[in-house]
């Protein structure tokens, strides 16, 4: 009887502390997702605008000749 009351009291104390730290984990993790998705966006944004950047670039080329002058270089024709 006095360990089944011992064991009642075990799993009490055990809840009453796991689900205050399953609450704060929650949280975290909740915190963490919406960190990652802000960082997620902000890439995502600055990626867009630097393709437009280069799409912008190479439609100014356009009726250009690229010709490779060394390894590392290339001279833009007309």
């Amino acid at each position: 009887m006095i360990e089944r009351v011992l064991q009642v009291k075990k799993e009490q104390h055990k809840q009453e502390i796991d689900e205050p730290l399953g609450k704060r984990r929650e949280e975290k993790n909740q915190k963490y997702k919406q960190q990652m998705d802000a960082m997620t966006a902000a890439i995502t944004a600055q990626m867009a605008a630097q393709a437009a950047a280069y799409e912008d670039c190479f439609r100014t080329l356009e009726g250009y000749k690229v010709v490779p002058c060394t390894s590392h270089h290339l001279i833009i024709c007309r």
